[in-house]
């Protein structure tokens, strides 16, 4: 995977991936998990889903979440068998700063509010 870095000379979020492990259940699952995931903040697990890390259990809620999003667009638009044009790397880099201002305390507020839908029976929190 190719490391990007934000403007500020910070590393940006990297995804991983895996196409040979599984999920991890035993401790020396776990290590090959961690080795495979290294900086990332999401590792894909072929066949299992992924793993979400975070500085807080807030902030990878967030990112679960919005990848979770992310694949549902994907999926809607590759629906539609039409030729798909990718976001020019400048713009995603901007959205991506852009994201990431106020991040701690943005998913912070949006984990609270799902908790709160939750407690009073309003579900899915996520809808196509």
């Amino acid at each position: 995977m190719r490391r990007a870095s934000k403007s500020s000379g910070t590393p940006m979020r990297r995804i991983s991936r895996s196409r040979s492990l599984a999920k991890a259940s035993t401790a020396s699952e776990d290590r090959a998990s961690a080795s495979v995931m290294g900086n990332a903040d999401i590792l894909f697990l072929k066949n299992h889903g992924v793993i979400v890390a975070g500085p807080t259990i807030a902030e990878a809620w967030d990112d679960l979440y919005y990848l979770e999003r992310a694949a549902q667009v994907q999926l809607m638009a590759m629906a539609t068998q039409r030729d798909l044009k990718p976001v020019p790397e400048p713009i995603a880099r901007r959205a991506y700063e852009q994201m990431r201002l106020g991040d701690a305390e943005s998913a912070r507020a949006h984990l609270h509010s799902a908790m709160r839908r939750l407690s009073k029976g309003r579900l899915p929190l996520i809808t196509a």
